[in-house]
């Protein structure tokens, strides 16, 4: 009998606890892109002169929503989502997606967006 109480007591403990199927990341900034005429140059933040390809300019219009969506990870805490000129800015955003469905929480805090964005597994 003390067998299957501590059965049931250890199969209730491990499937209670269950660990969410998906990682949330905190979203800090909105850009759209902008294409540039080629062999545009700008400077780095050491002077150095580079070629850039795609100016990417804040977006203030983007509306406050939930927004289901397909994003790919361009840089570390840099997302784009499929098929738009739409680039979301991440906090410590360790995802490594390549189109991977998501869902983009929109908020307007005090003028200035931000939000979440939660991968779906």
């Amino acid at each position: 009998m003390k067998h299957i109480i501590y059965t049931i007591v250890i199969f209730f403990a491990f499937t209670s606890f269950s660990f969410p199927d998906y990682e949330e990341c905190s979203v800090t900034a909105f850009y759209r892109a902008s294409d540039i005429p080629y062999g545009t140059k700008a400077l780095d933040n050491y002077d150095n002169i580079v070629e850039i390809e795609t100016l990417l300019i804040p977006d203030k219009e983007i509306k406050a929503g939930r927004y289901k969506v397909s994003v790919k990870r361009i840089d570390s805490n840099l997302y784009q989502v499929g098929g738009t000129d739409l680039y979301i800015e991440t906090s410590m955003c360790l995802e490594l997606a390549i189109y991977d469905d998501a869902i983009l929480n929109v908020v307007d805090y005090m003028g200035y967006k931000m939000g979440t964005l939660i991968f779906l597994e």
